[in-house]
């Protein structure tokens, strides 16, 4: 047994550490704080990216706009398909349920004017009033309110529809009226000698 003196336990190490015996301490491990880990922030868009971009948009309203803007125009043309079988209904129903006579007057230009007879005087003559007036469309409102709408008549350009007091047309008028929409969408309608209107049923409604 190796006798070793009381101080040698304390004696420096061969190795140069300070550790009883001769060994060494063991170097305590450092442990240095982590980096916190980078964020990559958002990418932005690129030129030819936003360029592509705006492209198809660009060629998506050019497909979308004309559809829409045929779409606006056939609903003005309906409008006023449906409201001249309406007006001449009316014409129609005051001649049949009032003393006056009515009758209706279908021009170029998708015009009509509603007349009544005065029959205060020797021979009738035809006037107007605030409700014939309402009932009646110019020229200039057709353009205004419907444009690009065409209206053309069977036969002569100007025809007038005088109702009798049964409601019939009494001077044997009964046209056809087609009318046409800016885009080329077309009605048939058909004026018949009982004073109705029929809308052909191969055309749009």
């Amino acid at each position: 047994i190796d006798q070793m003196s009381p101080l040698s336990r304390f004696a420096p190490s061969p190795l140069g550490g300070d550790a009883p015996g001769g060994l060494a301490e063991p170097v305590p491990r450092v442990h240095w704080p982590r980096a916190a880990p980078v964020l990559k922030g958002a990418r932005g868009f690129t030129l030819v990216e936003l360029m592509v971009t705006l492209t198809i948009l660009v060629m998506l309203l050019m497909i979308a706009v004309p559809a829409v803007l045929r779409a606006i125009q056939n609903a003005r043309t309906s409008t006023l398909v449906h409201r001249l079988p309406q007006d001449v209904a009316w014409a129609r129903n005051q001649s049949a349920t009032t003393p006056a006579l009515y009758r209706i007057t279908l021009g170029s230009g998708c015009q009509w004017k509603i007349e009544l007879a005065d029959l205060s005087g020797a021979t009738p003559s035809w006037t107007t009033n605030a409700q014939t007036q309402a009932r009646s469309i110019t020229t200039t409102e057709a353009a205004s309110a419907y444009p690009g709408a065409s209206c053309a008549l069977s036969g002569a350009s100007s025809q007038t529809i005088d109702f009798d007091s049964r409601g019939q047309i009494s001077n044997g008028t009964a046209p056809q009226v087609t009318i046409t929409s800016a885009n080329g969408q077309t009605w048939v309608m058909q004026v018949l000698l009982s004073g109705f209107v029929l809308l052909n049923a191969k055309t749009s409604s």
